[in-house]
């Protein structure tokens, strides 16, 4: 069968009545990366749990306690901590299975700074599973790292083989997930050429010979926040936006004297290569790059997103992370005597990661 026959099988399944059946194929879809095909299917059942889970009068097994509150949580709705409280209270003397545990354990991340009745149970969910599971492998898996730190499509290959072998084995999902896997894969193949091609022609390793060659590494980190196919557009821009980060990098950190770095800086803040007379060759070719690139990433969004004027808020993002990060290195060479030291360094890396995760948030 082909992806829509077996899509037009998943969303029958569906149609159950019982709530918790609904949201274990909830589950098995995230597991599998195969929501982007069910999203409504999926709006529809996690607002029919969030109605059932408050007014249902029944008590439930805690691994579905733990299962509502970590899917629910997952798509934004607030859900009460105190399903926990029971198991919190009775400590170590909670008698449950190892699977009961990791649903604990995997919904305790998603608690804020306030429920400490989450933490609670994260520390006695762990505490549990060291002591008592601790050889058995999802064991292992869970406490190295958690779900919601995971990035899922990394880790599918692996899931789809545990998923064959385990007690919850769906042949129809199984199937659509090998085949979707096998076609996202290839089109993110196709994508990966294409920026290679782009970057190759772009010609930055030609003139700057110390930086670094990472587009394949930045395309991974696109994929990683978002790797499903209607996003390709995205990935690119974010591929080619990491990619001329670890440029702009190289050129501060490698290359670049104090006066330079200034006047590099200065002519962001313009957005104008005029004045850059005295700068080396590479990093006027750097500077034409990043402006070129911003305005035809600008323009690639407005006509995909229908005339949206995005050039100034690209523009304001370039400026405000190159501000901060001259404003680093203007520390550094206060005095041009000074020795660099490796807790500067350390720090000065702190900083660049910070910025660049705030961009990539907003």
């Amino acid at each position: 069968m082909n992806i829509e026959n077996l899509k037009d099988i998943i969303k029958d399944m569906f149609l159950v009545t019982d709530w918790i059946t609904k949201l274990k194929l909830v589950n098995q879809i995230d597991m599998l990366c195969l929501n982007n095909h069910f999203e409504t299917e999926i709006k529809e059942t996690i607002d029919v749990v969030m109605l059932m889970y408050h007014n249902d009068g029944n008590v439930h097994e805690i691994r579905h306690d733990a299962l509502s509150l970590r899917i629910l949580r997952q798509y934004g709705f607030k859900v009460s901590q105190d399903v926990f409280r029971g198991f919190v209270n009775r400590g170590c003397d909670n008698n449950i299975d190892v699977q009961e545990l990791i649903a604990i354990f995997e919904a305790s991340h998603l608690g804020s700074e306030s429920e400490s009745l989450l933490d609670n149970a994260k520390i006695l969910s762990t505490k549990l599973l060291e002591n008592k599971f601790s050889n058995i492998k999802q064991t292992r898996e869970a406490l190295q790292l958690p779900l919601n730190r995971r990035v899922l499509w990394y880790d599918l290959k692996r899931r789809i083989s545990d998923f064959k072998n385990s007690d919850e084995d769906n042949i129809v999902l199984l199937n659509l997930a090998k085949l979707n896997f096998n076609n996202v894969q290839a089109n993110h193949h196709q994508e990966l050429g294409i920026l290679i091609r782009w970057w190759k022609k772009l010609g930055l390793m030609e003139h700057l010979s110390f930086t670094r060659d990472r587009v394949v590494e930045s395309y991974l980190w696109s994929v990683g926040v978002n790797y499903e196919p209607q996003h390709k557009s995205f990935r690119k821009w974010l591929t080619k936006a990491i990619t001329m980060v670890i440029v702009i990098d190289d050129v501060y950190d490698l290359f670049g004297s104090f006066k330079e770095l200034e006047c590099f800086t200065n002519a962001i803040i313009r957005w104008d290569l005029h004045e850059v007379d005295l700068l080396p060759n590479c990093m006027k070719v750097c500077l034409e790059a990043l402006f070129s690139l911003t305005e035809e990433t600008a323009l690639e969004i407005q006509t995909e997103k229908g005339g949206i004027l995005v050039l100034p808020h690209l523009k304001n993002a370039v400026h405000l992370f190159l501000i901060l990060y001259n404003s680093f290195f203007l520390v550094l060479f206060i005095d041009s005597f000074n020795i660099v030291t490796l807790i500067m360094f350390i720090v000065g890396g702190l900083l660049q990661s910070i910025i660049y995760g705030s961009k990539v948030v907003q």
